[in-house]
């Protein structure tokens, strides 16, 4: 189980959700990873996400 979320176990959680996704595992075949970015922990970071 991971505890934190960050850029050295970023392809591995990606691995392990698309392992119980196959629609996510299509896009990761077809597409790649995500590209991992890096933003504060701010409510303005999360309503950046959001829209």
């Amino acid at each position: 189980m991971f505890r934190q979320f960050d850029q050295t176990n970023f392809h591995e959680l990606c691995d392990l959700t698309a392992s119980r996704d196959t629609d996510l595992q299509g896009i990761l075949d077809q597409y790649g990873y995500p590209p991992f970015w890096s933003r504060p922990n701010t409510f303005e970071s999360l309503v950046h996400i959001i829209f």
